[in-house]
């Protein structure tokens, strides 16, 4: 086992070492990956997640790949493929509502593009990439023994730590602002991809530290990463973030004031307040990071008219589209303005990639599927949600920042980006391995911590 682990740290790494190096070597390193996400459901998964890495990376510091896109398309397909013919599809198909739902709802996407869709091609090519790797995730993750699950799972938080703390040097660098000489982008592409990134991050690990009985390095983390949020200037992170701790403390309660209250003034979570305000003190506090000033001012606007101030040239012509067909939609994948089909980038006349911007996932899923649509993902995602429940607080906390990250970033149907992250943690927050879902148990939440019988 250790001889593995060492073979595939050293696959990833000569693959990192390859993607630095310069453009013609990084051809290699999605090579390597692609390959390596071929030998197993769990590799295939992590593949993902350093495939949205190369991709996402900050190009002041590192070399911009030409075909970064069909590259990373490589390496999904490898995935695709080595966890549909490893994985035991067939009997969770019969047995799991969550791949039956998910598989549904991808069925429904490629009938609605044929069918419907205002840019055939693009809709098609998009639900279709869409279906395939989100069954795939959540397949994958079904699939793994509860142990080779919660190793994975620490690999993939561990990443993220390590973005973060490769990043914070940079605060002082100008590399680090690359982008717009303000928003903090530390080694990623955006400062709001680094933002939503390092609240997913920041859930995780708060998350961890207020209900793991060994929490190791996660009030450090969670101090980190609530800097990075800050520092990116990404509100749309920083709301994520504390509406899944909220909604994560308020199912721990059960819903009852006295838990909630009780949990509240744990000395957990005294050290957690008092780590993110001597955060908040250090970068610059609330004022200065709602306002993305470099001064602290004060703004007598309510949030609805910050969110309308910052959202609203994206949604306006969602709303118009909406108004003119809301049952059916303009199709799956489609940007708002046909001026932005100009914008697609193709290989052979087909369609690679068809940059879309839009800032509100409820209203970009009406738009686009229609009312029917907007419904089954709904139902999707409700489930989803349940199925987070049974898998304990960190689970809740990750799957609902995701969803609200969705309400500034629609990127959950977007596996071309951030949002193949997305997926892979959202994978891992509605999934239940297969030993525990035939013992008919989930993780127990109880007031103070989550205990699994299987430990």
């Amino acid at each position: 086992m250790n001889v593995r682990l060492g073979v595939e740290t050293a696959t990833i790494l000569i693959a990192i070492t390859f993607r630095v190096l310069s453009e013609e070597t990084a051809i290699i390193a999605y090579v390597v990956l692609a390959g390596y996400a071929t030998t197993g459901r769990g590799q295939a998964v992590y593949a993902f997640v350093i495939s949205w890495l190369f991709g996402a990376l900050n190009p002041g510091m590192f070399p911009v790949v030409e075909n970064g896109t069909v590259l990373r398309y490589l390496v999904i397909a490898g995935g695709v493929g080595s966890i549909l013919t490893q994985a035991a599809f067939a009997r969770q198909w019969k047995r799991d509502r969550i791949v039956r739902m998910t598989l549904l709802l991808g069925g429904f996407l490629v009938a609605h593009s044929i069918l419907f869709s205002h840019q055939r091609a693009i809709s098609l090519l998009k639900a279709i990439l869409w279906g395939v790797t989100m069954v795939s995730i959540v397949v994958a993750w079904e699939d793994l023994s509860p142990r080779s699950r919660h190793v994975l799972a620490q690999r993939i938080y561990r990443t993220l730590i390590a973005i973060a703390v490769v990043s914070s040097p940079l605060t002082v660098f100008t590399v680090g602002y690359y982008l717009n000489g303000r928003g903090f982008q530390g080694i990623l592409h955006h400062p709001q991809a680094f933002g939503i990134v390092m609240a997913l991050l920041g859930a995780w690990a708060i998350s961890s530290w207020l209900t793991d009985r060994r929490p190791r390095w996660s009030l450090a983390a969670s101090g980190l990463a609530v800097a990075m949020v800050v520092l990116s200037g990404a509100r749309t992170g920083g709301v994520a973030l504390a509406i899944g701790v909220s909604v994560m403390l308020i199912v721990r309660s059960r819903g009852r004031l006295f838990a909630l209250v009780r949990n509240v003034v744990r000395v957990r979570m005294v050290l957690l307040a008092v780590t993110v305000g001597s955060v908040l003190a250090l970068t610059g506090g609330v004022l200065q990071y709602i306002e993305k000033r470099p001064e602290v001012t004060v703004d007598r606007s309510t949030a609805t008219e910050l969110y309308v101030r910052s959202r609203g040239i994206l949604i306006l012509p969602m709303i118009l589209n909406i108004q003119a067909d809301p049952i059916v939609g303009i199709g799956f994948g489609v940007p708002s303005s046909l001026e932005n089909v100009a914008r697609t980038d193709g290989l052979l006349g087909i369609p690679t990639s068809a940059p879309v911007e839009k800032g509100v996932m409820p209203l970009a899923v009406l738009e686009e599927v229609g009312v029917f649509g907007l419904c089954l993902v709904g139902i999707w995602l409700w489930i989803g949600f349940r199925r987070s429940v049974r898998n304990g607080p960190s689970a809740v906390a990750v799957f609902v920042t995701v969803l609200a990250v969705n309400l500034g970033e629609s990127l959950l149907f977007s596996p071309g980006g951030t949002g193949l992250l997305f997926m892979v943690a959202i994978g891992w927050a509605i999934s239940i391995p297969g030993e525990r879902r035939q013992a008919g148990v989930g993780d127990r939440i109880d007031g103070d911590i989550v205990q699994e019988r299987e430990r």
